[in-house]
């Protein structure tokens, strides 16, 4: 890595036109090629997880909590949106000591993750809400999310 060029008192000299050259050819780049289509998955202890769960809701006065204890998601598409119509990876990654299965037969997903081990799963799916659920023992959790049309708008932070 190259150190910046710094003025008399230390601060990073900024080229004001190189900086205008990589914000345009960022801003005209498609939101589906700035980032790599693929997402990592933490599966931590769900049953733990699940002993004190978030609240997600509340109907009629008694709390829902969130169904996707123990999942923590990791990468650009953190926000639930995901770009449809492209091959997409999903990386499992599994910080457990317990073995998960995770499933979802719309997205052709059926695998055993062993605790402390990862696999990497190829999908491509049509737009449209999607569920995977990780089950642990007796313990599950599940995670529902959307593939946006390859045109359609993401939700970055």
């Amino acid at each position: 890595m190259t150190e910046p060029q710094v003025d008399a008192a230390g601060t990073p000299i900024v080229d004001q036109e190189e900086i205008s050259a990589r914000a345009t050819e960022y801003a005209s780049t498609p939101v589906t090629d700035r980032f790599p289509q693929e997402l990592t998955v933490s599966v931590a202890d769900i049953a733990e997880a699940n002993v004190d769960p978030w609240i997600c809701d509340e109907q009629d006065g008694t709390p829902v909590p969130c169904s996707t204890g123990g999942l923590q998601r990791l990468g650009p598409w953190v926000y639930n949106e995901i770009p449809a119509d492209l091959p997409f990876a999903f990386t499992f990654v599994n910080t457990s000591e317990f073995s998960t299965h995770i499933v979802s037969p719309e997205l052709g997903i059926d695998a055993e993750v062993p605790g402390g081990e990862q696999i990497t799963v190829e999908v491509e799916a049509d737009p449209g809400m999607y569920t995977i659920e990780f089950t642990q023992g007796d313990a599950t959790s599940s995670w529902t999310f959307q593939f946006e049309p390859e045109d359609g708008r993401f939700s970055m932070g």
